[in-house]
């Protein structure tokens, strides 16, 4: 059933078994419409707080799916107590108050679907639930003490099950309050994204990625963490981003056991003009990679009137004559554009195939 602007209604509205209620985009119901439901599922698209009945819920089975992808956020009717939700929209967040999950119940972030949360949270006080983030599903946390676990998580400590599916990213936001965010541990994590401001950190116990997993460190925010901590990035990809507002970074690890830290990529944004620059690669890692495949994605340029850039943009040309060999593009003079310092003097590396090796400064 579809429907169009229903409001106000009086008194209680009743969902049929495996009947499915459709409101789109549109109003149904008041502040003082009543919900029941045992089975059956309704769905709301429209942006603000929904659904728009505001009475009192008696939800004992079914589900509730929220679907808006627009550009204003939808947001979830909170201090209801909700039997299963779906989250199928990609523009989803909470209302004031925390989401209440009934004993048997769950919150699933279907594939596709966004949901962020930041403040209060998703709580079960009674009996035993789950959350679930699907494959391609993204959660988005941005509480200032983290994921789950807690009283002040975005999934509370009530909550008993919680399931990352391989595929699924979880998004710590927060930019409120400088956006220092506790990171939560003993979780397997698949895709992690760090975003926002200030520094996210792990205070205790253990971050781990899957076998599938990644982190996205995205400019400006640090990632710490504390003495006695581990982090198995369990050779993972890992990115650590730059861009015209700043540079992400790991904060000083000392004290901490890292595992598996096989797979980094550190970016350096170089604003568009022509000037030398200090460039320092502080990684050892077993089998050093080059100058060409760090800084020039690994391609070269014949034509200097044509350049070849990697993909998103990535890379930089690095010329030393106007003839394109041993790894430099082609540049209009005989002058090498990278050079590092040895012995007390500033000299061209032979080729830009060579390893880089971290005793070496470069200018560029």
């Amino acid at each position: 059933i579809t429907t169009n602007d229903i409001a106000p209604i009086a008194g209680t509205v009743t969902i049929p078994d495996a009947t499915t209620i459709n409101t789109g985009g549109n109003i149904f119901g008041s502040a003082a419409t009543n919900f029941t439901m045992a089975n059956g599922r309704f769905i709301s698209s429209g942006t603000g707080t929904k659904p728009d009945m505001n009475g009192t819920y008696r939800l004992t089975g079914g589900v509730v799916e929220f679907g808006c992808s627009q550009t204003t956020a939808q947001k979830i009717q909170s201090s209801k107590s909700y039997f299963n939700i779906n989250v199928t929209g990609n523009n989803v967040g909470k209302g004031t108050g925390d989401i209440i999950i009934k004993d048997g119940g769950s919150f699933t972030v279907k594939s596709n679907g966004i949901f962020t949360v930041n403040e209060d949270g998703i709580i079960g006080p009674v009996g035993s639930q789950s959350v679930v983030v699907e494959s391609d599903a993204t959660f988005k946390c941005g509480n200032a003490y983290g994921f789950n676990g807690g009283s002040n998580t975005s999934i509370k400590s009530d909550i008993e099950t919680i399931n990352l599916n391989a595929g699924s990213t979880l998004e710590y936001v927060r930019k409120s309050d400088n956006g220092n965010q506790i990171v939560t541990s003993g979780i397997t994590y698949q895709h992690v994204i760090m975003s926002g401001l200030g520094i996210k950190n792990l205070t205790t116990g253990t971050f781990a990625l899957s076998s599938t997993g990644s982190l996205d460190i995205k400019a400006p925010v640090a990632f710490d963490a504390a003495d006695g901590t581990v982090i198995d990035f369990n050779n993972r990809p890992v990115q650590i981003r730059s861009t015209v507002a700043g540079s992400a970074s790991l904060g000083d690890l000392t004290g901490v056991t890292v595992q598996n830290a096989t797979d980094f990529s550190v970016e350096r944004f170089i604003p568009d003009r022509r000037a030398w620059r200090l460039i320092t690669a502080p990684l050892h890692k077993t089998g050093l990679t080059t100058i060409s495949l760090a800084w020039q994605n690994g391609q070269q340029s014949t034509d200097r009137f044509n350049p070849v850039i990697g993909s998103n943009s990535i890379g930089t040309s690095i010329t030393n004559g106007i003839i394109a060999a041993n790894g430099y593009d082609a540049g209009s003079t005989a002058n090498a554009s990278i050079k590092y310092f040895n012995s007390g003097n500033w000299v061209a590396p032979s080729a830009t195939t060579i390893p880089i090796t971290t005793d070496r400064k470069r200018v560029g």
